[in-house]
């Protein structure tokens, strides 16, 4: 009868010790999961991130050409307007000179 006890606290032992062994493996494989998904969010927030940024400076660009192209309307628009406005002066000023001449000579 000693010999069944001794057997099953034998077999008892041999299993808590593969029991054990399994729980500590697939413990340590649980923390490489871990670590692997922490390192894809990691490099998928940079990748992100990047993309996030070259967007941002594409807008900008973008910005600083719109606003360059409209003060160049502008000024163009300006420059035109101030010829026309000085041809058209000219003209009235020979114009009434040439009244004031006809009308006083």
């Amino acid at each position: 009868f000693s010999e069944f006890v001794n057997m099953g606290e034998f077999v008892t032992e041999g299993l808590i010790n593969v029991t054990s062994t399994v729980k500590s493996s697939m413990i340590e494989e649980l923390n490489t999961n871990i670590i692997n998904i922490s390192t894809m969010i990691n490099a998928s927030d940079i990748i992100l991130l990047n993309h996030i940024k070259l967007n941002n400076k594409d807008i900008n660009n973008f910005q600083e050409t719109t606003v360059e192209e409209i003060q160049t309307a502008i000024n163009n628009s300006q420059d035109s307007l101030l010829e026309e406005m000085k041809t058209s002066i000219g003209d009235s000023q020979d114009s009434l000179l040439e009244e004031m001449k006809t009308s006083i000579g």
